[in-house]
């Protein structure tokens, strides 16, 4: 059996406009790993990598490729993305990963939610349930294992961070790549270039604008307290997170 990440609106059969899904989630862990650029461990960058590779494994479900082949079955198990943050969880005691896929289509949900999402009908269950036939699609799945990364609380959320920003562009920017193609359009334009001074004298205006519109004393002074220490610090640090 053919498994697809994406049909297309004019070809209601499969056929090469459809794109297959081992390629779509190939892709989206390739660009995800290249995202996260610089100094970073090469541990971090294959737990980016292992994201993109799990984010759609729901998309096994024969539910879902009945859907992409116009059938209706019920929509609750076309739901894909528990399945990856579930098996990231659970399975390969990747907390981060875990997060970054059940956040990859709203945001990034609290911890409850996403112990709620793994252990629901379509969390580990359908993991379980779709490992095989996806292993089989892409044996690379079979190669995951959990990372020996130990990280303290503030690099655990910064690595999440990390890893849901490039997630979230990769898989973008892997099915816009695809849909353009597949309707025969040019490649997106190549991102703007990074305008620091620009956008920090715009961030700044507008938080001047929000603190000139707040009418509680206390609370403007609160926020004229942090973004002062955070000006602060930037002034005498090159670079960093302050805490």
């Amino acid at each position: 059996m053919s498994f697809y990440a994406h049909s297309h609106q004019n070809h209601p059969s499969p056929g090469p406009k459809w794109q297959p899904l081992a390629a779509h989630l190939v892709s989206v862990g390739t660009k995800a790993r290249g995202f996260l650029t610089g100094s970073l461990p090469n541990d971090y960058k294959r737990l980016a990598e292992m994201a993109g590779l799990l984010h759609d494994l729901g998309k096994y479900r024969p539910e879902f490729q009945q859907m992409l082949c116009g059938l209706s079955p019920p929509r609750e198990k076309t739901y894909h993305k528990q399945a990856g943050a579930a098996k990231a969880a659970i399975d390969l005691q990747c907390i981060p990963v875990a997060f970054a896929i059940a956040g990859h289509h709203g945001g990034l949900p609290n911890k409850t939610d996403l112990g709620s999402a793994v252990m629901s009908p379509n969390g580990l269950a359908v993991a379980r349930e779709v490992w095989n036939d996806a292993v089989g699609d892409l044996p690379e799945l079979a190669n995951l294992t959990p990372l020996p990364v130990k990280l303290e609380k503030l690099q655990a959320e910064l690595l999440t961070r990390l890893i849901f920003s490039s997630l979230v562009d990769a898989d973008w920017t892997d099915t816009a790549a695809h849909e353009r193609s597949a309707n025969g359009l040019p490649p997106d334009a190549p991102p703007a270039d990074f305008k620091g001074q620009q956008w920090l004298a715009a961030l700044l205006e507008h938080l001047l604008t929000k603190s000139e519109n707040c009418t509680q004393e206390s609370v403007k002074a609160c926020r004229k307290d942090v973004l002062d220490a955070c000006l602060a610090a930037a002034e005498i640090r090159s670079c960093g997170v302050y805490n």
